[in-house]
């Protein structure tokens, strides 16, 4: 395996390597301030998604029911690498399993 140094990072072989075009981004504007007025984050400010909220409940509930409900295993062993952010190089492919419930008032 080899690696690359890059500005004191070392990259590792197989690593995805992402660039970024400063002057797309800018769009001809020197003063290095974006202009664009279209983007609204997710995030916070004056300009949050009205649905935001919302959406973090509907994930709330849908990952409680997964987790209740199904076992989850690697399907294959896969090692995370965080920089710029939390990826997998094979995608972290997994095995999901119901988990068997007893339906209430059933005897044995």
């Amino acid at each position: 395996m080899t690696k690359t140094n890059l500005k004191r990072m070392c990259i590792q072989s197989g690593s995805e390597v992402l660039t970024l075009c400063v002057c797309c981004l800018l769009q001809g504007n020197a003063s290095g301030v974006a202009q664009n007025s279209n983007f609204m984050p997710y995030g916070g400010g004056t300009r949050l998604c009205a649905g935001s909220e919302l959406a973090k409940l509907e994930m709330a509930i849908f990952l409680h029911h997964l987790v209740l409900n199904f076992r989850w295993e690697l399907a294959e062993p896969d090692q995370a690498f965080v920089y710029p952010f939390v990826d997998f190089p094979k995608g972290l492919p997994i095995r999901v399993h119901r988990i068997a419930q007893e339906e209430e008032g059933e005897e044995e």
